[in-house]
């Protein structure tokens, strides 16, 4: 079965535009063109690749197969590329980043902006779920979320480890307190996030824990939403320390019961490691952590 980079690049470009006139465009060739690409490919298999519907097209489960194999000739093509011109450009650097974790990982996009300001950042922001469905769809090219063992297809950095916390406002009673338990937190209105948020699992399994299943009082979708209910007595708010802005009128209390802690990890598709935005970035953080490291372990020292 002798399929070519021509009908590769066709079948990608439908996936990707949605329909056949949109692929053309992005290839710059005619629609017969991707039409003649596609009869071909399709013509390789025994069963359809995919369904045409109201002007767009759905993947079949063989379709969907495909496409996670044919997605690796695009990294192929950039690294031939690379390999092909020594004098890399800005375009070569351009990647998109994914993150549940904005506040505590747009610091090292402004770095890598600084050591390559041609080149073209682009950030999403999800739940971890979406940020890792979104990588290993090859939608972005970096991920910035917690990342458990076991998928192979992952490679990770450990990037900095912070705890689960109760926010609340200034005044009230628990803000004193130097950790919270569950116990107490209960007996107070709640506000949760959205299922599928790794903060919402860890507040879930916290309470759980202790035998404890509560409903919320109220339920948004981020960080800031939270806070801002806080603020507005609506009640108690959860979050990890790095993802909620400083902010005098609130504070931010430790929840006793573990989970309490969760490690946040830079993270890429192993099979595209050589790509060159990819091979920089995660260059640079390796860097950023290394100093890191260097000054909490100075801080150490010093504190005994």
């Amino acid at each position: 079965m002798d399929i070519t980079m021509a009908e590769i690049r066709a079948f990608n470009a439908v996936v990707e535009q949605g329909n056949f006139s949109r692929a053309a465009q992005s290839l710059g060739v005619s629609q017969p063109a991707i039409t003649a690409q596609m009869q071909k490919l399709e013509g390789r298999f025994d069963t359809q690749i995919m369904e045409r519907n109201h002007g767009g097209i759905k993947l079949t489960d063989l379709g969907k197969r495909l496409y996670k194999i044919t997605q690796q000739y695009q990294d192929l093509e950039t690294l031939i590329h690379q390999l092909a011109n020594d004098d890399l450009t800005a375009r070569n650097r351009d990647i998109q980043v994914a993150t549940s974790s904005p506040l505590l990982f747009l610091p090292l996009t402004v770095e890598f902006r600084k050591l390559y300001p041609d080149a073209n950042v682009k950030v999403v922001n999800g739940t971890t779920e979406e940020c890792k469905a979104m990588l290993l769809a090859r939608e972005v090219d970096i991920g910035m979320f917690p990342v458990e063992d076991g998928n192979p297809e992952l490679s990770k950095l450990s990037f900095h480890t912070h705890k689960l916390v109760a926010i609340v406002p200034v005044e009230h009673s628990i803000a004193k307190l130097d950790a919270v338990s569950v116990d107490e937190l209960i007996r107070h209105p709640l506000i949760f996030t959205t299922k599928g948020a790794i903060t919402q699992d860890f507040v879930d399994q916290a309470f759980a824990s202790k035998g404890h299943f509560p409903e919320p009082n109220i339920c948004l979708d981020g960080r800031f939403e939270t806070c801002h209910a806080v603020h507005l007595g609506l009640g108690i708010g959860f979050a990890f320390v790095e993802d909620v802005p400083k902010d005098e009128g609130l504070a931010q209390v430790p929840i006793k019961e573990k989970p309490n802690e969760t490690t946040e990890h830079i993270c890429w598709l192993r099979s595209r490691s050589n790509v060159q935005g990819i091979r920089d970035f995660v260059d640079m953080a390796l860097e950023k952590c290394s100093e890191k490291y260097t000054q909490e372990k100075f801080n150490s020292k010093n504190h005994i």
